[in-house]
């Protein structure tokens, strides 16, 4: 068993991966910043750091960079992971840091323990030279990375804003998998998430009208819900006119016919059995995409 420290801002992705490491019986601390991260270091001295490349306050480069200055810690092996940096350019530039080892984010449960245990098993690396070429490579990613993500933002100010998908759901692991899917697939509607039945209830009760900007084009549930589960939600949903016209697809663990037959009693589009690993869970919001969001016609504007 090995302490890991996770540098991680997004909160979802954060909670995915210290579920894996923990289910490997690794002890796990959490950091939402490079400079909340390097502080948790010095104080815990982990065996080893699982960080994502952009981050708050210090970047994932930066951090490593503060970490080789620091004796006690300058040995200390890092994994980063990233979904914002091009594989080849995150690797020669984690490289010249001592960084051996970079996932693309998300990635699969059984190659992060891979990557987690030869990290823990390797002797340490060379010192890392940090000069002006380490410098100037970092300004320029860090800058590229900034320029695409200002001309993303002008894209996104002129187009209409699209209508949300709802998506109802309490495992964290299952949500981050969502979520990088939609990204993965140029997904590009707002989510909204409700984490349990009964917030999931409160949300269809507070926007009941067509032209309500937050009314979903599409609803993904879960069945298993706390509070109140999800056939009693999608009941509850289809108690008004206009939830009735609004496409829920119910993606769950369970096959029993008694779920499924009682799921489409009470009035769901779709049943899907929930995928368990992303690159199957990426196929079915796919096809989700294919099909709901480009094929399928509402009956209310901007979808």
């Amino acid at each position: 068993m090995a302490t890991i420290l996770i540098v991680e801002d997004d909160t979802g992705s954060r909670l995915a991966l210290a579920a894996v490491l923990t289910s490997a019986n690794h002890c796990v601390i959490e950091s939402k910043d490079g400079l909340e991260a390097l502080s948790k270091a010095k104080a815990a001295r982990p065996d080893l750091i699982f960080s994502d490349l952009l981050l708050p306050k210090m970047d994932g480069f930066e951090l490593v960079r503060q970490l080789r200055g620091i004796p006690a810690l300058a040995d200390l092996p890092v994994i980063f992971w990233t979904a914002n940096y091009d594989q080849h350019e995150a690797r020669s530039l984690a490289q010249s840091c001592g960084v051996k080892y970079v996932l693309p984010k998300p990635a699969e449960p059984e190659n992060i323990l891979q990557a987690v245990r030869a990290a823990l098993d390797e002797a340490p690396s060379a010192a890392a030279e940090f000069g002006q070429e380490f410098d100037r490579a970092h300004a320029h990613l860090l800058t590229e990375k900034l320029d695409q993500k200002v001309s993303e933002l002008e894209t996104l100010r002129r187009r209409p804003s699209p209508r949300p998908i709802l998506v109802i759901e309490d495992n964290p692991m299952d949500i981050d998998f969502m979520l990088q899917a939609f990204e993965e697939h140029s997904i590009s509607n707002p989510v909204h998430i409700c984490r349990d039945g009964e917030e999931a209830m409160e949300f269809i009760e507070a926007h009941q009208t067509p032209d309500d900007a937050n009314l979903p084009l599409l609803v993904l549930l879960d069945l298993r819900l706390p509070k109140v589960d999800g056939v009693e939600v999608l009941h509850h949903a289809r108690q008004y006119a206009v939830w009735r016209q609004i496409p829920f697809v119910a993606i769950t663990t369970s096959d029993e016919n008694s779920d499924i037959s009682r799921a489409y009693e009470f009035g769901v589009n779709s049943y899907i059995v929930k995928p368990v690993d992303f690159a199957a869970f990426s196929e079915v919001v796919k096809q989700i995409k294919v099909y709901w969001l480009l094929t399928n016609e509402t009956p209310f504007s901007n979808s």
